[in-house]
């Protein structure tokens, strides 16, 4: 069983990862081409990060690095 205090330290870790990633991003310029970038908990599917990108600005993955999984989501309005 995993004490709430450890599931706060986990959250707050990955939320402050999502903060670092979604915050290197340019803003959107509201007319170029853009993609989302949204970071999830693996766990919960909750998201705790939104951020919309011009689509040129979206990072790629190195070589070395693990790949990145995205899922094309429709928007909702």
């Amino acid at each position: 069983m995993v004490s709430v205090v450890s599931e706060r330290e986990r959250q707050a870790l990955l939320r402050a990862a999502a903060d670092g990633i979604v915050g290197g991003l340019p803003a959107w310029d509201g007319v170029s081409p853009s993609v989302w970038v949204v970071v999830v908990d693996p766990d919960t599917m909750r998201p705790f990060a939104r951020w919309r990108t011009p689509a040129t600005a979206a990072p790629q993955p190195r070589p070395q690095s693990k790949r990145r999984h995205l899922h094309a989501v429709r928007e909702v309005s």
